[in-house]
């Protein structure tokens, strides 16, 4: 089954697929474990929250480097999402999170 992610203003930004996440259907970031997420150099980037998006405190300290995982066979995959509605800062960020998608 597919995840679609999303910016926390409601842009499609990739997906979730075999537990690996894609930004498109050609750019392969990284994968998920236990919904950390961790970028395809082995360095943590976020949890997957609602599973939708992928947010982390500000103030968290990178995990400690997982053993990089063998890059998979990009799908073959069409995918043209529509954006979501957008959530507000108030309600679902905290002031000392970031929405990591918006960095990448």
């Amino acid at each position: 089954m597919d995840t679609d992610l999303y910016t926390r203003h409601g842009k499609h930004w990739g997906f979730i697929k075999d537990d690996n996440v894609f930004k498109n259907p050609n750019n392969y970031i990284g994968w998920i474990e236990n919904d950390e997420i961790y970028l395809k150099n082995g360095h943590f980037l976020g949890f997957l929250v609602d599973d939708t998006y992928i947010i982390r405190n500000k103030n968290e300290k990178s995990h400690p480097l997982k053993p990089i995982k063998k890059s998979p066979r990009i799908p073959k995959i069409n995918r043209h999402p529509e954006p979501i509605s957008i959530i507000p800062n108030e309600t679902f960020l905290k002031a000392d999170e970031i929405d990591c998608l918006e960095s990448l």
